[in-house]
This record gives structure tokens, C-alpha cells and sequence, in this order.
């Protein structure tokens, strides 16, 4: 996050919790303590701790950023993508998996990150034999 970026941040906090001290020099503080978050992710942190306490600190905020992100992925363990390029290249391979995760984290629907034929439900065998097969007619 940026100087602009935080300003634009501070603002909205200033709005949704007046009684909370915001001079002009909070941007620039909140942009060095939020560097590495996302405007977008920054709002909508701010905006579910908005409803809930009177004041947000940037800790507020990186704290429900990751509430945030983390409910993006819940689930990602149920999708398998299918990685096309090298099987004998795995720093590659892992290299796809942590774009994938990251774009999913941002945001993304897993639909929009794997392309349809790669995008399977993941088998679990070990069910396999939990379950009776009903003999066909």
C-alpha cells in the first residue's frame, strides 16, 4: 500500500469511526505499517471492523486482512488444477501452485485461475470401501 492508497484508507476509517484521532500524518505511518496489503483487501477489513469495534489500528487491520484471505482459500484443499508444464521441473510446478493460491487469495474464483478441464474434484480412495455398493437391477 501506498501513501495515496493509506490516505484513501484513512479517510474511510475517519468516516466510519469519528471519535478516532487521523492527522495528516497517519497515511504516511499506515502506508509504512500496511505496505505489504492490498488497498482492496484493506478495505474490506475495514469495513467488517467497522461494524463491530469503534476504533481500527493498522494491526486491526492486517489481523482481519488475513481473516479475510483465509476465507477466500477455505476449501482450496478440495480442488486439484493440473499443472501442464514440465513434470520434471518442480521449483516450476510450485512456482504455478503458490500463483494459483495467491490469485485465489486475491480474490479470484477457482474457476478463474484453473482453466474448466483442469479443474476436478479430489477422490479420496481411502472412502472407497466406507460405503456399500448398491447392487444394479
Amino acid at each position: 500500500m501506498d501513501r495515496l492508497e493509506a490516505t484513501r484508507l484513512t479517510e474511510l476509517v475517519e468516516q466510519m469511526c469519528p471519535a478516532q484521532k487521523i492527522n495528516n500524518e497517519t497515511p504516511a505511518v499506515w502506508a509504512g505499517l500496511l505496505r505489504d496489503v492490498r488497498l482492496v483487501d484493506a478495505l474490506e477489513a475495514v469495513r467488517r471492523l467497522g461494524m463491530r469495534q469503534p476504533f481500527v489500528s493498522p494491526a486491526d487491520i492486517v489481523a482481519e486482512v488475513l481473516v479475510v484471505r483465509a476465507e477466500r482459500l477455505d476449501g482450496i484443499d478440495q480442488w486439484r488444477g493440473h499443472y501442464r508444464g514440465d513434470p520434471d521441473d518442480a521449483r516450476a510446478e510450485i512456482d504455478w501452485w503458490r500463483g494459483c493460491i495467491r490469485r485465489i487469495g486475491d480474490g479470484e474464483r477457482h474457476d478463474e485461475v484453473f482453466e474448466p478441464q483442469q479443474l476436478t474434484a479430489r477422490k479420496m480412495p481411502a472412502l472407497d470401501n466406507l460405503f456399500r455398493k448398491v447392487p444394479e437391477k
